[in-house]
């Protein structure tokens, strides 16, 4: 059952409910750990700072962040998710890494540039490298991406897909599922 919560809501939830990583799961010379949870959160207003964009075969999207209580919740969930590898890493990986050695390596969920802080989404494609979201426009109307000009402001409903990890970083891939916009 997928369970959506309002960010106010969220950042009162258990976090061993919202982040339940799989077995690592090779793809190359990467890692990639699954978030086994359908547990997402809704977002308040967003401004957007780089619309869609395509990088390295993938599509994303930027979004400012400056409410305070949001930097504190995505910090919240870095450090659990970096406390879980650490736990469980000599198991996965048959090899021990401590708080400070994953911690050179680890990509924090928000970036900060020009003394801005955003946070980046995955946006899914379908087989024909088209966006593969829905998006509502301010009367909750499903509206085309070919009709979309530019973006603002918008609600999402986002997730934690899991975790990226190779041998120079790691990072939590956060996937944009829905977006509304205002």
């Amino acid at each position: 059952m997928v369970i959506i919560h309002k960010f106010n809501e969220f950042k009162l939830l258990n976090l061993k409910q919202f982040v339940n990583l799989l077995k690592p799961e090779k793809t190359n010379k990467n890692y990639f750990i699954k978030n086994n949870s359908d547990i997402y959160i809704q977002t308040n207003k967003m401004k957007c700072c780089q619309n869609f964009y395509k990088y390295d075969n993938k599509m994303y999207i930027n979004f400012e962040i400056t409410n305070k209580n949001v930097l504190d919740l995505f910090v919240k969930i870095d450090n659990y998710i970096l406390r879980l590898l650490v736990k469980k890493f000599d198991k996965w990986f048959n090899k021990s890494a401590g708080t400070e050695t994953l911690l050179e390596y680890f990509i924090p969920t928000i970036n900060q540039e020009d003394k801005i802080d955003s946070l980046v989404l995955e946006v899914p494609v379908n087989k024909k490298n088209n966006i593969d979201i829905n998006i509502y426009n301010e009367n909750n109307n499903l509206i085309n991406i070919n009709e979309l000009i530019s973006i603002d402001k918008c609600q999402n409903i986002i997730g934690l897909n899991g975790i990226f990890l190779n041998n120079s970083r790691f990072y939590c891939n956060w996937v944009l599922f829905q977006m509304k916009l205002h």
